[in-house]
């Protein structure tokens, strides 16, 4: 694979897990958020 064939299904996945992190709740969810990383909330 190259990465014209990756970048397309890691956006896809990155839409889903934006998606998921929407409607999980903050405890339940197992990574660190966007906020969490950018401003270390």
């Amino acid at each position: 694979m190259n990465a014209h064939q990756i970048v397309p299904v890691m956006d896809d996945l990155r839409d889903a897990v934006d998606n998921m992190e929407i409607i999980v709740e903050r405890e339940l969810w197992p990574v660190p958020t966007y906020n969490e990383i950018l401003f270390y909330a």
